[in-house]
């Protein structure tokens, strides 16, 4: 199966920047990547989906399983 959306929510900037070179040198080319956990549930207020979201565990705000979990909720 391949993913046609990819989101990234990570607070360092260098691993976004790793991630999203990584997945395109693996061919994916529509990556969003955030560096804020809170806009990237905004993502999904405004009606945004993804196929796959990789989402950091440790994070100032709200850390990665409290933002699983809102998503879940808009977009099961």
């Amino acid at each position: 199966m391949r993913f046609s959306k990819i989101l990234v929510v990570d607070n360092d900037p260098d691993f976004l920047m790793i991630m999203q070179r990584n997945l395109k040198g693996l061919g994916y080319a529509n990556i969003t990547a955030e560096d804020s956990p809170v806009k990237a549930a905004a993502f999904f207020d405004r009606g945004r989906d993804f196929d796959l979201a990789f989402i950091d565990m440790t994070m100032p705000e709200i850390d990665g399983l409290s933002l699983l979990g809102m998503v879940r909720q808009i977009s099961p």
